[in-house]
C-alpha cells in the first residue's frame, strides 16, 4: 500500500492476545506468543508509524466468553430475572450461531475500575493508540440485585473509559455511537444507510456530513454487508 502511494493508513490489529470469541477482560495488555511476543509487536508498530501510519491495538472490554465457571461471577451484568446477559455477535460468513459464539457482558463500573491497569500494560507494549469494538456500538443495562445500572449510567461509565484511554493516544471505535465521537480519531462500521423508520424518498448522509473533516470513518466491508 505504501509503495503504491497510499498514506495515512490506520491498521486495526485484532486478536492481539486471543481470539475474539474466547476473550477475557484480564487478557487485555498481553501479546500472544505465536505472534512473536512483545518485541515483534513493538517492531511492527514502529514500522507502520515509520510509514506515516497508525496501529490501533484492538481491545474488547465489554464482552467475555460464556463459561459455566463464570455463571455466578459478580462482575457480569444480569437481566431483571437474574440471569446473565448474553450477547451473540454473528455475521454473514458464519455457519450459524453456536454456543461457542455466546458472550456475556462485563459490568461497566468494573471496566472503569480496571481500565487504568489495562492501559499501563498497553503502554508497556508501546501501544499508544487503541481500538475499541463493542464500546462504540452497544450499551447494556445491568439489573443485578445489589446495584442496578441503567443504560444512561452505563453510557457515563463508557465516556469515563474513553477519557482515560484518550490520555495515551488516539481511539478507534466501531459503530460510532454519538457519545464516542468527541474521543474518536477513526470510526469503523459507521452506518451508511437510514433506519427505514421514515417515509422519505431518499437517504441523506447527515452523519457523514457532520463528521467530514473532523473524524476519519469507514462503513461496513462490502463483502460482509447485507
Amino acid at each position: 500500500l505504501s509503495e503504491s502511494g497510499i498514506s495515512n493508513i490506520a491498521v486495526r490489529y485484532n486478536n492481539l492476545y486471543n481470539d475474539n470469541y474466547v476473550n477475557q477482560i484480564a487478557n487485555n495488555g498481553k501479546v500472544n506468543k505465536v505472534l512473536g511476543g512483545k518485541k515483534d509487536f513493538s517492531d511492527f508498530i514502529a514500522y507502520v508509524e515509520g510509514k506515516g501510519g497508525t496501529v490501533y491495538a484492538n481491545m474488547e472490554l465489554v464482552t467475555e466468553k460464556y463459561s459455566k465457571d463464570l455463571s455466578d461471577a459478580t462482575w457480569h451484568s444480569k437481566f431483571i430475572e437474574g440471569t446473565m446477559v448474553e450477547y451473540i455477535d454473528g455475521n454473514l460468513y458464519s455457519e450459524g450461531v453456536t454456543a461457542d459464539m455466546e458472550k456475556i457482558i462485563v459490568k461497566s463500573n468494573v471496566i472503569l475500575e480496571k481500565i487504568p491497569g489495562i492501559m499501563k500494560k498497553m503502554n508497556k507494549l508501546g501501544v499508544k493508540n487503541v481500538a475499541l469494538s463493542t464500546v462504540g456500538d452497544q450499551l447494556f443495562s445491568d439489573y443485578a440485585s445489589n446495584k442496578v445500572r441503567y443504560r444512561d449510567q452505563v453510557q457515563d461509565d463508557m465516556i469515563a473509559v474513553l477519557e482515560e484511554i484518550k490520555k495515551s493516544g488516539n481511539v478507534l471505535v466501531d459503530g460510532g455511537n454519538a457519545y464516542t465521537l468527541p474521543y474518536a480519531s477513526d470510526v469503523m462500521s459507521l452506518p451508511m444507510g437510514c433506519s427505514n423508520l421514515s417515509f422519505e424518498k431518499c437517504e441523506i448522509p447527515f452523519t457523514q456530513m457532520v463528521l467530514h473533516g473532523y473524524v476519519s470513518y469507514a462503513g461496513n466491508s462490502l463483502n460482509l454487508s447485507d
